[in-house]
């Protein structure tokens, strides 16, 4: 709708990487026309002010962080950057200046809203509320994603992140590799992997999105330590069927896990 010649992204969905900082768009702000916040992935779950991000327009969807149902998105805008968008849309879908305007005058959407996402996109934000709010929600997920680091780690898959870059939001997971060398193990198959967790009730990315040998798991959700907990037990017994670990080198699973 408007022209924009700059965005920041807060966290890097792709690899699991935290964005960038909100400093880059301060150092940018004198000449960008417009300031766009990409939070698709990050909204809810990681602790922002907007006024820091420097940002004109943030953009967002009910379905991650803020755990809604997808259908949903919405944008946080400067009233002063949105109404100079006035007569700027491309489409009318996008013409977010005329629906601002028609909440404004008629408070309601205007053509008919998806009522479910919304209604489920208020729920959502009642329950992230009765969590403690988004600062003790990031804790959640900064567990979760500890765990997940830990456990696969233990069971000999590498990290595609330092720790130091790793965002909350995903994780990317190395293939497994032959001890002491980078090759990957012989009898590693990611479809055999993604399925046979699917059997046990636990549902990888199905693919990858960087050039390295890796998957993703997510650790965004209703999810919880004990939820993790049961899946690196699931994964070590899958690794144990491929035959890529042997039942006595997963005894921690039971001990400590």
């Amino acid at each position: 709708c408007v022209c924009v010649c700059g965005g920041v992204g807060r966290h890097i969905r792709a690899s699991g990487r935290q964005g960038v900082r909100a400093a880059l768009a301060h150092e940018n702000q004198s000449f960008l026309p417009s300031r766009v916040q990409d939070a698709m992935s990050s909204f809810g779950g990681i602790e922002m002010n907007i006024a820091d991000t420097g940002a004109d327009f943030l953009v967002s969807s009910a379905n991650k962080c803020i755990q809604g149902v997808p259908g949903f998105a919405y944008v946080i805008a400067r009233r002063s950057s949105l109404k100079k968008t006035q007569g700027c849309a491309r489409v009318l879908t996008l013409d977010l200046y005329d629906q601002w305007q028609f909440f404004q005058t008629k408070g309601q959407f205007r053509y008919t809203p998806p009522t479910h996402a919304v209604v489920a996109l208020k729920t959502a934000l009642d329950e992230l509320e009765a969590e403690g709010g988004v600062a003790v929600r990031t804790q959640r997920y900064r567990r979760n994603q500890s765990l997940i680091r830990k456990g696969f780690s233990k069971l000999g898959f590498g990290m595609l992140l330092p720790e130091e870059l790793q965002g909350t939001c995903i994780t990317s997971v190395c293939f497994p590799t032959v001890e002491g060398s980078d090759e990957i193990h012989p009898q590693w198959d990611f479809e055999t992997f993604y399925q046979s967790l699917g059997k046990r009730g636990f549902a990888l990315y199905p693919g990858k999105v960087t050039q390295a040998p890796s998957f993703r798991v997510g650790n965004i959700g209703h999810l919880f330590e004990a939820d993790v907990r049961a899946m690196i037990a699931a994964a070590a017994a899958v690794l144990v069927d491929m035959s890529i670990c042997q039942a006595d080198q997963i005894t921690w699973v039971e001990s400590e896990w």
